[in-house]
């Protein structure tokens, strides 16, 4: 009869209310742990074997896993397969330009070893939103100060996505990784949101610039049918409407490689310095004239030319801007000052008038000082 009795009360105290309503609140608690686990494989920081491809559509997207494994650095000599996606809707539906769609297909690198990369992150761009005269994208980075800055240049100088003709022009915002999670977390947001940030699988530092500067380029030509592309910085005013009108009455000079020049410049062979260039990778004493990194504008005609350059000729440096100059120099294209481009902000109502883009190192309160200034003026 105790044996009756035991079994009856160790098989009641599993049946009982308290014992069911403990099994419901863990098997809740292993589906939040599973749902969890899903989720951070999906969008960690860090750079997993089988790195997923977001697409922004909108508000949704989708991840494609593209077992691509790009952890870059300048100089680790990190060889992925770059080969365009080439899902419906994508790029090679829209550009009639075949010759431009063979030529984007880097499968594999050069012998000096630099990666031309796509972005892990991109926006969803339609047919129609490809065609355009010229495609700005706006070097920044991880954290929240440059994010204030991006917002401050949506709702300036970056808010006009067309002149008084028939130029129109589309501005997107280029960044790398971050070692922060939250920050990663809080970009891929800010993409989904604003639909104009493309986010490369590499350490966002500035040695890596070099590598942003290039994804940019690249990912411009692969995916948009345009004249020109710029590359500028998040510290600065571009008055873009009034950079279209002066290509336009160059007769819009192809090939074309032009900014705000610096000239004679020394090599710095300081090994302190951020800037610094060993002889090996350039044995010159002086640049040639190069465009300087705040505020560069290249046509699209080009850019076929500068990517096997950097295959097959000359290995990009730290110093992308310098590069720059030394790859146009050796292709032939000569630097052109861009008039109205300065590193001095304006200060009279004239010279705010004949300004075309200045920085750099402006804040936020600077944009919309600028920006109210040019409404004041009405032009």
């Amino acid at each position: 009869m105790t044996y009756y009795y035991i079994r009856r009360r160790f098989v009641g105290l599993f049946v009982s209310r308290r014992i069911r309503t403990v099994y419901k609140v863990v098997i809740f608690l292993v589906f939040l742990i599973s749902l969890s686990a899903f989720y951070l494989s999906v969008v960690s920081p860090e750079i997993p074997q089988n790195v997923f491809f977001l697409k922004l559509r909108g508000n949704k997207s989708r991840f494609i896993d593209l077992k691509w494994n790009c952890s870059c650095e300048f100089g680790s000599g990190s060889t992925p397969s770059n080969k365009i996606s080439t899902s419906p809707g994508s790029s090679k539906d829209c550009l009639n330009d075949q010759s431009r769609q063979a030529d984007t297909d880097f499968s594999t690198v050069g012998w000096t070893n630099f990666s031309l990369i796509m972005p892990r992150v991109e926006p969803n761009i339609s047919c129609e939103e490809r065609k355009l005269f010229m495609v700005v994208v706006v070097n920044s980075a991880t954290d929240d100060r440059h994010r204030i800055l991006r917002m401050s240049i949506r709702k300036t100088w970056g808010n006009l996505t067309q002149g008084k003709g028939n130029q129109k022009w589309r501005i997107y915002f280029a960044l790398g990784m971050s070692s922060s999670y939250a920050m990663n977390l809080k970009n891929v947001q800010e993409a989904l949101q604003y639909n104009d940030i493309i986010i490369g699988n590499f350490s966002d530092t500035y040695k890596n610039i070099v590598i942003k500067t290039f994804m940019s380029h690249f990912w411009v030509y692969s995916q948009f049918d345009c004249m020109y592309v710029m590359k500028t910085d998040d510290d600065v005013y571009v008055r873009v409407s009034r950079l279209s009108k002066w290509l336009e009455k160059q007769g819009f000079p192809n090939p074309f490689y032009g900014g705000f020049l610096s000239e004679n410049l020394l090599v710095v062979r300081d090994p302190k310095s951020p800037w610094f260039v060993s002889k090996e990778d350039f044995n010159e004493t002086r640049w040639p004239p190069f465009s300087h990194g705040a505020f560069q504008v290249v046509s699209t005609a080009i850019l076929p030319r500068c990517f096997n350059y950097t295959q097959s000729v000359k290995r990009p440096l730290t110093t992308d801007n310098a590069y720059f100059g030394v790859m146009a120099r050796d292709l032939g294209v000569n630097a052109t000052q861009i008039p109205g481009f300065s590193l001095n902000p304006p200060k009279s109502d004239f010279e705010v008038m004949i300004a075309t883009a200045f920085g750099h190192a402006l804040d936020s309160s600077a944009m919309f000082k600028y920006h109210a200034r040019y409404h004041n003026l009405d032009i």
